[in-house]
């Protein structure tokens, strides 16, 4: 018997030994690839730019020429920043031809950035679709500011959305110990391959308390190389606003608007169809399929099986682009209120998307939005003229669903 508790003892020495020495070797080969982004904002002092320090945050190196990934709420709000390497050099970042310092994603809160001259060393990148929950994952950053920090857990579950984080989630939530600043960094695995960026906190004091999402690699890699071979992300887009349903103890996706013209109005769906199927995946949620439309590239097919007055039918959609979207006026309004707005196809401004932080927290996807500031919104047009007018401030706004009219006010 004492043989065999030392023999298992030494047993649970050598496994934690071992456990520790893949966490330490995956960090080490990721580190050289994470930087400090230390954000610094502007104003004009007796006619001279004075810069001083808003913010930091963290970046991931993706290649050797110093292509960087971060969040997009890491730099949005800066005028200049400095980069601080694993070895405590520091660099400056390039311009793009634009004259910005990054180019961004709303949808998914990515944004690229380029590091001047240099051979940089990139991270290593691993499909997510191929981690599971869990999986012993770390995360590399600087919480707080301390710079190239490691810190580990699990996967506590894939795919996750319908958070409220951003437009577009299929977020990995762990339980790895994030702070502010960590955002940008990488979730590596044990071989000390990137899964994802660590982006959110689920949290009611500001700091961690046990639940945290990164964005999937999958994700990460389409919006880095369209920002870098089109200054945007193209997505497919097939012209439908949905929202969810509960009958008969069943939740169902359904359309609540078609696009006159769009990809879906071609293939010959209409307004109330229960969408089923999508590429043979079940779609029980309005997040699974935003999740499966938003990924798929332009001029590539959708084969969708909607209900409509209880028959079956199979629908095969063409994804275009659709360029027509203005997402510099969702990104004010989605920062400032917590919700998006599309026009439905008869042109009226629609709820397209809201988040669970919204300050007008009455209001439903498919809401379509009557007025603002008292004063009538007919089409999208009028709708986001009358916004910009207002700086982008609500009031009140009057919408109607169903047949019922509300007016709902934001929070202070």
């Amino acid at each position: 018997m004492k043989y065999l508790k030392s023999f298992l003892l030494l047993f649970l020495l050598t496994s934690s030994s071992i456990f520790s020495n893949d966490i330490s070797s995956a960090a080490k080969k990721a580190k050289e690839s994470v930087i400090l982004i230390t954000v610094f904002s502007s104003k004009i002092i007796n006619g001279k730019t004075v810069y001083y320090k808003t913010g930091y945050g963290s970046g991931t190196v993706i290649s050797s020429k110093g292509h960087v990934i971060t969040n997009y709420h890491v730099v949005k709000k800066g005028d200049y920043y400095i980069a601080t390497l694993s070895d405590g050099t520091e660099t400056e970042f390039e311009k793009f031809t634009s004259g910005n310092y990054f180019r961004f994603d709303y949808e998914t809160d990515l944004a690229l950035m380029k590091l001047k001259h240099g051979n940089y060393i990139p991270v290593e990148l691993a499909d997510s679709s191929n981690s599971s929950e869990g999986e012993t994952v770390i995360a590399v950053g600087n919480p707080y500011g301390l710079r190239h920090s490691i810190t580990s857990g699990i996967i506590s579950s894939m795919g996750r959305c319908d958070i409220g984080f951003s437009a577009v989630e299929d977020f990995i939530q762990t339980d790895v110990p994030i702070n502010p600043g960590n955002s940008g960094g990488p979730l590596i695995n044990l071989n000390g391959q990137m899964i994802g960026i660590n982006s959110a906190i689920r949290t009611s004091t500001g700091s961690f308390q046990g639940i945290s999402f990164a964005i999937p690699s999958y994700i990460v890699k389409k919006v880095a190389e369209d920002l870098l071979l089109y200054e945007r992300v193209r997505r497919g887009w097939i012209g439908i606003l949905v929202k969810e349903e509960i009958e008969s103890d069943k939740r169902n996706v359904k359309i609540i608007s078609v696009t006159s013209g769009s990809p879906a109005d071609i293939a010959g769906l209409r307004k109330g169809d229960l969408i089923k199927e999508a590429d043979g995946i079940l779609i029980n949620s309005k997040g699974s399929l935003i999740r499966l439309i938003k990924n798929k590239n332009i001029d590539t097919e959708l084969f969708l099986t909607v209900s409509r007055n209880g028959i079956l039918l199979d629908k095969k959609i063409f994804f275009s682009e659709n360029i027509t979207d203005k997402n510099m006026h969702n990104d004010k309004i989605r920062k400032k209120y917590g919700f998006s707005v599309s026009k439905d196809s008869d042109g009226v401004p629609v709820v397209s998307d809201v988040s669970s932080f919204s300050k007008i927290e009455s209001l439903e996807i498919g809401d379509s939005i009557i007025a603002v500031n008292g004063k009538k919104t007919p089409d999208m047009t009028t709708f986001l003229k009358r916004m910009k007018l207002n700086s982008y401030k609500i009031e009140s706004v009057i919408i109607k669903r169903g047949t019922e009219h509300y007016l709902l006010k934001p929070e202070e």
